[in-house]
């Protein structure tokens, strides 16, 4: 799935950015959905487990250039708000974010 093909929610409250279309197509592949996502999604609702958190995390450090700890898309499991942590790794220069989450 492409980045420019990410089924999301047609909310218009709910445009997703350009981190959040990029994170969900890596979730719709790995996770093998055919729904449309919304930014409030929860990863583990959408059913994910411990194998795919680990897919996607090497995968989106992989397209976005962060390595991230398990523990980020545990404590922010929604879309909005992990995009928002490998945006703010992203944009400090610090492509390391384990120190700030633990």
């Amino acid at each position: 799935m492409t980045v420019e093909n990410v089924p999301f929610h047609p909310d218009h409250h709910s445009v997703l950015t350009s981190t959040e279309r990029e994170v969900a197509a890596i979730w719709c592949e790995i996770l093998q959905l055919g729904t449309s996502l919304h930014p409030t999604d929860n990863f583990f609702s959408l059913g994910g487990d411990s194998l795919a958190m680990t897919m996607v995390l090497f995968r989106v450090g992989e397209a976005l250039g962060v390595e991230l700890p398990a523990a980020a898309l545990l404590e922010t499991p929604e879309l909005r708000g992990f995009c928002a942590l490998v945006d703010s790794t992203r944009f400090s220069g610090d492509h390391r974010s384990e120190s700030r989450l633990l």
